[in-house]
């Protein structure tokens, strides 16, 4: 069984420095948020101007926020390793880093673990003007159980039900009204049937709006 290692940063803002205070509101910005992870961290991988920090990294990252819509934490994972010692980090003097483990997403077959992700889900919808298909963003909950059932054995789990679905709490911001994608959290406990395909959930992460902060399974092993 192959290994892919990854790393899962934990950082906390810290609200008591002046200049946390005067960009809390653009960090609580989905595109500024991953624009400063990114470069802050990952400017070094870049070998051309229009290479992909993120892909390079292999980044993804959950923001948590307060009940004002301000960011007060962000959980990173990535593929490349978040503090090189050759390359010095460019993140904002308030982002403390407060962990960095690795961790394996290759389980063994029969592990039971428990989860939790945010996804932007969508589903395509024929197009009645004939051509390529529509892809329509899930509204209701109803669709978003639909679509992690119909997904679940392709994520190389199996929930036997033992999942909750709920629409995210506090909205994603965006600097352009009308462009803050929709979030479903899904959150449970599974068997994972496919430890290979499960370890390809964890690393690509789940549905769309990844820069948005979604995908990112967050999971733990129960012994």
């Amino acid at each position: 069984m192959s290994t892919a290692q990854l790393f899962r940063t934990t950082m906390k803002l810290n609200d008591r420095s002046g200049k946390y205070r005067s960009e809390v509101q653009a960090m609580s910005d989905a595109n500024y948020l991953h624009k400063s992870l990114v470069t802050g961290f990952f400017s070094h991988l870049a070998q051309q101007e229009q290479d992909s920090l993120r892909s390079r990294s292999g980044m993804l990252h959950l923001p948590i926020m307060d009940q004002r819509g301000r960011v007060q934490a962000i959980i990173m994972q990535t593929e490349a390793n978040p503090a090189p010692t050759d390359s010095p980090l460019q993140i904002p003097p308030y982002v403390e880093i407060a962990s960095v483990a690795e961790i394996n997403p290759v389980l063994e077959e029969g592990a039971t673990v428990q989860f939790q992700v945010t996804v932007n889900a969508s589903v395509a919808r024929p197009n009645p003007n004939g051509g390529r298909g529509i892809r329509e963003v899930v509204n209701n909950r109803l669709d978003a159980v639909e679509w992690w059932n119909k997904r679940e054995q392709a994520m190389g789990l199996r929930t036997d039900g033992r999942v909750s679905v709920s629409d995210t709490s506090v909205k994603f911001h965006s600097a352009t009204p009308g462009r803050a994608p929709r979030g479903w959290v899904y959150s449970g406990q599974g068997t994972v049937i496919d430890p290979q395909a499960f370890a390809q959930t964890v690393i690509n992460g789940l549905g769309r709006s990844k820069a948005w902060g979604m995908g990112m399974m967050i999971f733990k092993e129960v012994k």
